[in-house]
């Protein structure tokens, strides 16, 4: 039996060792993420499930964002859900499209459109999401890996590994910090270089606030 769940019936331990088998899992699927979602006063989030015979199979979990004054937010109001919705390896094609009919369904007053924004190959699932009406648009990732030091330096130019060197040589030092001080001083930058060259929105300074206090969340500072 197929059965819609909203947040409140969503078991944790449930989500995590879904999270665990999943082949499309990403931090922003996870129990964390949603949490960290419910902190922010600027994001509404939302959370919504799909159980076969009492096993949670499926995961959507995002935000409805806006913009601007009551009128403009009113027509920016959009569901964002990153990392993709969070799938069971064996789930059922009927799960899948339940759970995509559920989310429409209790976000088409809160949001204008509902953007997934994968992290992973949902290749094998389009069908399902364009059979409910969702319309696939390409867009190029680079998934970059990152396990250790060694490598990452090994992916560097010659001349960005100089540079290194050379920085490192004339005393510059690399530190963790979660200092008030320092998060303002980083996202004033971030702000100047969304402001001059980016030129779209920016999160409030709260999202980096909170996201650096989170024990997976780091900020290097040089």
């Amino acid at each position: 039996m197929v059965e819609l769940l909203q947040a409140n019936e969503i078991e944790t331990d449930q989500w995590e060792q879904l999270v665990e088998n999943s082949p499309v899992a990403s931090f922003f699927q996870t129990p964390e993420c949603y949490q960290f979602y419910a902190s922010l006063t600027f994001l509404k989030p939302f959370l919504y499930g799909v159980a076969e015979d009492g096993k949670l199979k499926g995961i959507a979990c995002g935000y409805v964002q806006a913009e601007g004054g009551k009128l403009k937010q009113f027509f920016s109001r959009r569901a964002i859900i990153p990392g993709g919705i969070l799938l069971d390896k064996d789930i059922e094609p009927g799960s899948i499209t339940a759970l995509l009919e559920f989310l429409k369904k209790e976000l088409h007053k809160r949001a204008i459109y509902i953007e997934c924004r994968n992290f992973n190959d949902y290749s094998e699932y389009r069908p399902y999401f364009e059979k409910v009406g969702f319309i696939y648009q390409a867009h190029l990732n680079f998934h970059v890996p990152t396990p250790n030091v060694g490598q990452c330096y090994k992916q560097l130019s010659s001349t960005k590994r100089r540079d290194i060197k050379l920085s490192l040589k004339e005393g510059v030092e690399i530190a963790e910090t979660k200092s008030g001080d320092d998060i303002k001083e980083f996202y004033q930058l971030l702000k100047d270089l969304y402001r001059t060259k980016i030129k779209t929105p920016l999160f409030p300074y709260e999202f980096f606030e909170n996201i650096v206090r989170l024990p997976v969340g780091h900020l290097f500072v040089v």
